[in-house]
């Protein structure tokens, strides 16, 4: 009998051991993976920089297609759980925004906050900053058109 304690004692430290190198490996690759993903959302960020500094410098509000609030402060990457709060980014602090407060709230870290939030949410905030340049490109150039058609019509010169 004692020798077949030892034996099953040796089995199962074998078996923590493999378990343990188990859940290493596999915190490494969600590691790994994390960091891929932090990097992809900066990478598409800072695509949209001069845009979003643009928005911020001309008093534009940034919106997000699933909440209801407008910001001024930077792109909407996040809500509360209740819908009292909005998340906004301000690169590469994420700011909490108490709805219906002048006060912030907590200030965290984008990569910590990617870790722990909604990251499709996040994402269609940024997306929704370029849909504003996109519609506002696209009215620019109608707005240049129909310019151009009344001074045409008018015989109107352009110096």
């Amino acid at each position: 009998m004692e020798l077949n304690l030892k034996l099953e004692k040796e089995e199962l430290l074998k078996q923590v051991k493999e378990y343990d190198e188990r859940i290493t490996e596999l915190i490494n690759e969600q590691n790994e993976l994390s960091k891929i993903r932090y990097n992809g959302f900066v990478k598409y960020y800072q695509s949209l920089k001069p845009v979003i500094d643009y928005m911020k410098a001309n008093h534009y509000y940034f919106s997000h297609e699933n909440v209801k609030v407008i910001s001024k402060r930077g792109p909407i990457i996040g809500k509360g759980e209740y819908g009292n709060t909005i998340y906004c980014l301000d690169f590469p602090i994420v700011t909490e925004v108490k709805l219906g407060s002048d006060n912030e709230g907590k200030k965290e870290h984008l990569e910590r906050f990617l870790q722990h939030s909604d990251f499709d949410f996040a994402m269609n905030g940024l997306i929704a900053v370029k849909d504003v340049y996109k519609n506002t490109e696209r009215d620019s150039i109608e707005n240049i058109e129909n310019l151009k058609k009344q001074i045409g019509k008018y015989g109107f010169s352009v110096k």
